[in-house]
């Protein structure tokens, strides 16, 4: 499946995720109930064989119900379930879209990826991985790309650029400024 029709599939059923939470591997949101949109997004994912989604079903207790992907075909085991929280795991769908290069991570919501920037602290040593190693990440609705040699974002319309640039590298950097 080519980029742009993964990210079109996408756009028919983004605004129904809500309580969305995302890391570089999984995304996971809850729709208020299944229609076709939803449906037919889950079965292209895994027709495609892009992710098969963990999809847990509320009834009424608090107990989720998992259904399986050859439950979809059978909507009497589904109707009237309530909320349903689908997991994806987005190592395989980033692996997958055609025309990426390898390691990038993907983020289906803006406000995700920012949130991830955000909780990366400099003085943290789990931050420190992004020194040394060149990181993209492909993040879905973000306008304008971001970063530099070791660090870039682009949108699910712009491309990677050369990151090539004329820049120092972090060890050039780090050889001048120095933190007391």
């Amino acid at each position: 499946m080519l980029s742009k029709d993964f990210f079109d599939l996408y756009n028919s059923v983004s605004s129904k995720f809500f309580d969305v939470t995302e890391d570089e591997t999984l995304f996971s949101g809850v729709v208020a109930s299944e229609d076709s949109e939803l449906i037919a997004f889950l079965l292209q994912l895994d027709a495609e064989r892009l992710d098969t989604a963990k999809i847990d079903a509320m009834h009424d207790s608090d107990k989720p119900h998992e259904l399986y992907i050859k439950d979809l075909d059978e909507p009497e085991l589904y109707e009237d379930t309530g909320h349903w929280k689908i997991t994806l795991s987005k190592d395989s769908i980033a692996q997958k879209l055609s025309d990426l290069a390898d390691g990038v991570s993907l983020f289906l919501n803006k406000e995700s990826f920012f949130s991830f920037l955000e909780r990366l602290d400099p003085f943290q040593k789990d931050s420190h991985r992004y020194d040394n190693e060149t990181r993209l990440f492909l993040v879905y609705g973000l306008d304008q790309p971001i970063g530099g040699e070791h660090f870039f974002a682009a949108g699910d319309n712009s491309s990677f650029l050369s990151l090539k640039a004329n820049l120092p590298t972090s060890d050039d950097v780090h050889n001048l400024v120095h933190v007391m």
